[in-house]
């Protein structure tokens, strides 16, 4: 309720991460998007680069942003079971 608390920026962050759990289907369906297009090149025109780089620079941050994945920290993620409480009955 109310005014978002998290900037605009840190919002695109959180999404690109979401986005990044599934980043080989991303980076395949772009793949395959990046042919069509350039095949579409002679039709389109000039539409297509712009189209091509955007989509190219949408891979790059997400592939950046999946970077912070640290594997060290699911690891031990079991660790902080600790600090869960139990609410029985």
């Amino acid at each position: 309720f109310g005014p978002s608390k998290m900037s605009l920026f840190k919002l695109g962050i959180h999404s690109f991460a979401i986005i990044a759990v599934f980043k080989s289907i991303v980076f395949l369906r772009s793949a395959i998007f990046l042919i069509i297009l350039s095949n579409l090149n002679s039709f389109l025109g000039t539409y297509t680069l712009f189209i091509q780089i955007a989509l190219v620079v949408f891979n790059l941050l997400i592939y950046v942003v999946s970077l912070r994945e640290d594997k060290k920290s699911l690891k031990k993620s079991h660790l902080n079971k600790k600090d869960v409480l139990v609410i029985t009955h």
